[in-house]
């Protein structure tokens, strides 16, 4: 830019130095000089007007280049934060504010700008639109913006596939979740939520009390209603945790705990990964100790009855994932072994009394990821090692994005083999795809008909 800059300063200097030359000079001397001054002027004007289009060319260039590198620092910093509803959440405040640079000399600092300094705003913009950004970090926001006034309808029982989560959606909202027809349904929503997704979790929240939405932020208060949910809903088996907890917690948690116990008394269990995974930004203020303390008392209630259902183990599992240090300090190589520990679990979880069909569904998967096993091959016994799954998803959380795709493939295989899905086998899905970081949106709503 600086070298065609200067063909456009040479013909302005040119021009300049004729100007003031000819107003020295009579019009009566030396017209051979006159002709020769007036084709240098000439060449002035030219290298002028060839100058100036070629630094607004080269201002295009420069523009896009500029606005290819927003793109990338967008992405570097939703990467970086691994949130990128919060650096999409920035732009829009910030499209909020509509304002343009007048300044003489503001193309000079133009990248610092995000409003316009050109009537050529969309050919000089060195900054994009802020509507296509967001729609970049957020695939979703144009479809989001088109069905924001549409709730999410209900289906008929004509057009169901899966069922078991019928009973999932945000009860008293008005609401039902998104309805994916198949398991590559679910397996293409991971990491791009829809519409009705969104519009799903916004219902959930609303329907909340708002004294529990409003704890789920405070740290102190977000630790008892974790407790709460723990807490088995059968009271001959309650009994030992709520001694327990009296014992381990201080005062003010067990009087925080009592209160708002009866709130989550009133949902349904099945929200209470929902819940969790909104607590977590709160209960990840904590300092170590704190969350150390926390998560033995979390270890102390899952094991009070010497027994850990999928619900326990899902909650448990998310909270340490998030939580603990620990977590992936180390985790070794991924082995097949790994593999099939997972997909014998969630084979077992979705038949629990039959083996048969829990091996069909466990052989089904195993072919998805390429493995050749048969239902012998399915151990029971083996699915119940909850410390052996949590270390094979350690390791398996290490492996190449592409084979975690596989692997949730064929983890939702396993789960659709019946076309029925549980809310204990959501709530493993979702376990697992926060440990494998392939963030996935509710399953509640998966149904069928069947009598079709």
């Amino acid at each position: 830019l600086y070298g065609i800059l200067m063909i456009s300063v040479l013909g302005s200097i040119l021009m300049r130095t004729i100007y003031f030359s000819g107003g020295r000079r009579s019009s009566s001397r030396d017209n051979n000089n006159q002709g020769i001054l007036l084709a240098i002027a000439l060449g002035g004007i030219a290298m002028y007007i060839i100058g100036y289009l070629g630094i607004f060319f080269g201002n295009l260039i420069k523009a896009a280049v500029s606005r290819q590198r927003e793109y990338l620092a967008d992405a570097s910093a939703v990467q970086y934060t691994r949130n990128p509803d919060g650096i999409a959440g920035a732009l829009k405040k910030i499209g909020g504010f509509h304002t343009k640079v007048e300044n003489p000399h503001a193309a000079e600092a133009s990248h610092f700008f995000f409003g316009p300094i050109s009537s050529f705003s969309d050919l000089l913009s060195t900054h994009p639109p802020l509507k296509d950004r967001i729609s970049r970090i957020q695939p979703y926001f144009e479809r989001l913006q088109a069905d924001k006034s549409a709730p999410p309808a209900r289906p008929s029982s004509g057009d169901q596939r899966l069922s078991g989560f019928a009973q999932g959606s945000a009860e008293g909202s008005g609401s039902v979740a998104p309805k994916p027809h198949t398991e590559q349904d679910i397996l293409t929503s991971i990491g791009d939520p829809q519409a009705a997704h969104m519009a799903y979790g916004h219902d959930l929240i609303e329907s909340l009390p708002t004294a529990l939405r409003e704890a789920l932020h405070d740290p102190f208060d977000a630790r008892s209603i974790v407790f709460a949910l723990l807490i088995d809903r059968d009271q001959s088996y309650a009994q030992d945790q709520l001694a327990l907890l009296e014992r381990r917690a201080d005062v003010l948690a067990w009087k925080s705990f009592q209160h708002f116990r009866a709130f989550v008394l009133d949902l349904p269990e099945q929200h209470g990964v929902e819940l969790v995974s909104l607590a977590l930004p709160a209960l990840g203020q904590m300092a170590h100790a704190q969350r150390t303390e926390f998560l033995d008392i979390v270890h102390a209630l899952i094991e009070a009855d010497d027994h850990i259902t999928v619900y326990e183990y899902a909650l448990r599992h998310i909270l340490q994932r998030s939580l603990d240090h620990r977590w992936a300090q180390q985790p070794g190589r991924a082995s097949q072994a790994d593999l099939h520990q997972l997909l014998m679990t969630v084979a077992a979880i979705g038949s629990p009394d039959d083996d048969q069909a829990a091996g069909a569904a466990y052989v089904q998967a195993a072919n998805v990821c390429g493995k050749t096993v048969s239902s012998a091959d399915f151990v029971r016994a083996q699915t119940s090692n909850w410390s052996a799954m949590d270390d094979a998803l350690r390791r398996l959380a290490e492996v190449k994005p592409a084979v975690k795709r596989r692997i949730m493939q064929a983890t939702l295989q396993a789960v659709a083999h019946d076309d029925e899905v549980t809310p204990q086998e959501g709530d493993v899905v979702r376990a697992i795809a926060l440990a494998l970081e392939c963030p996935i949106p509710p399953l509640v709503a998966m149904v069928t008909n069947h009598a079709a």
